[in-house]
């Protein structure tokens, strides 16, 4: 319940601000488009101070901005827009890297508070909740590691050591919250006590997988998430999915792979 509380709103406020960033830049660009940044700046300037000039000389700006694009040749105005689009996107691209990363913040700690308490470090939910938090710097470097390690490769030889790899590595945070070891030498103490289990690893998370996919498709056709509390309702039922995948990870662990 405590999760739900805390991380469903911290999911909420990142993306809520990711996407009141990403309007705003939008926004700009899209008003500015034939102006250039100087006389935008100096002009947004004056209008904040009240000059009421400034948003009719601004209006003058947009005009002339607008009957110059219309005067263009039909392959000039193409890649006018062309490159218009390309510099937005190039925009939004420190908000959206800055946003994920929060986002993943968010997830790791979830993720560590929910095995804290699968594990039985802790059977207050508070307590858990503080544990976590001491915890989250280290949590983060052990889930970056694991990713490095699955997904460095792909570029070179394609998603094949991915799926090799990360169901071996799958069980390196139980491994640090539990015995303590380092950042690098849980990720590497995963590999190794899933050594000959690969199989067994990969058929479960397959069949959690498959699952998964199929129950949130299903709630998908009856909740919509575009709407605001459509939206609220799918983020409450992902954390469902963190805290039971976090269940089934610590199970797997205790029944099979560490037995």
């Amino acid at each position: 319940m405590l999760g739900t509380i805390v991380f469903v709103p911290l999911y909420l406020l990142v993306d809520g601000a990711h996407k009141q960033q990403s309007s705003r830049i939008i926004r700009e660009s899209l008003l500015t488009i034939g102006i250039s940044n100087d006389r935008y700046k100096a002009l947004d300037e004056r209008m904040r101070k009240g000059d009421e000039e400034a948003f009719t000389d601004f209006l003058t700006e947009t005009q002339r901005a607008t009957d110059a694009i219309d005067q263009m040749q039909e392959t000039d105005r193409e890649e006018f827009f062309r490159s218009q689009s390309v510099a937005i996107g190039l925009k939004l691209i420190p908000a959206l890297f800055i946003f994920s990363l929060l986002g993943f913040i968010v997830f790791v700690l979830s993720k560590t508070y929910f095995l804290i308490l699968a594990l039985g470090l802790e059977k207050d939910a508070l307590e858990a909740f503080w544990l976590s938090l001491i915890r989250l710097v280290q949590m983060l470097g052990v889930s970056l590691w694991v990713i490095i390690r699955s997904f460095i490769w792909i570029p070179v030889v394609g998603v094949i050591p991915a799926v090799i790899l990360l169901p071996r590595l799958v069980f390196s945070c139980i491994i640090f919250l539990t015995q303590k070891k380092g950042v690098i030498k849980s990720v590497s103490e995963s590999y190794e006590k899933t050594k000959g289990k690969w199989t067994v690893a990969f058929k479960n998370y397959l069949l959690l997988f498959v699952c998964i996919v199929l129950a949130v498709a299903l709630l998908e056709t009856v909740i919509d998430s575009s709407r605001a509390l459509g939206h609220i309702l799918m983020l409450i039922v992902w954390q469902g999915v963190v805290s039971f995948v976090v269940v089934f990870t610590v199970v797997l662990w205790r029944e099979t792979i560490n037995s």
